[in-house]
């Protein structure tokens, strides 16, 4: 694991921080990052062509096998938040046929008024070997 890869994360902690993604995804309160320094993810949603639904399915989906680690944010003025990734496996059509595919989510929330909103600032194939928790 990196260096930034180390903050423990105990069994309650990941159940909450699934329960927070799942209510986000249910009300549709999430972002993914697809600005100039994310365009990984924007050519993954297109090369796959996934639409809201089936973003929203992948993320309502997600379990604590699929969680890996829980690191800080090393993005200058934001190092105090805590990012948590998460790498299933999903079964995605592309180019007509099934395909299964380890994606790669990296994700934070903000407070938005009285309510969490899910920001997934890495939503793509994954690159490189993880360990899952």
């Amino acid at each position: 694991m990196g260096k930034n890869q180390n903050n423990p994360c105990t069994n309650a902690e990941i159940l909450e921080v699934l329960h927070t993604i799942h209510i986000c995804a249910k009300h549709r309160h999430f972002t993914i990052s697809m600005n100039h320094n994310r365009m990984e993810n924007v050519a993954f949603l297109h090369e796959y062509g996934l639409k809201s639904e089936c973003l929203i399915q992948i993320l309502s989906s997600l379990t604590v096998e699929d969680f890996c680690y829980k690191c800080k944010n090393a993005k200058k003025g934001f190092e105090q938040e805590d990012l948590y990734v998460f790498v299933p496996k999903v079964q995605l059509m592309h180019e007509g046929r099934k395909e299964c595919v380890e994606i790669y989510i990296k994700c934070n929330f903000i407070q938005v008024k009285r309510r969490m909103h899910l920001i997934v600032i890495s939503f793509h194939k994954k690159r490189k070997q993880v360990q899952y928790a």
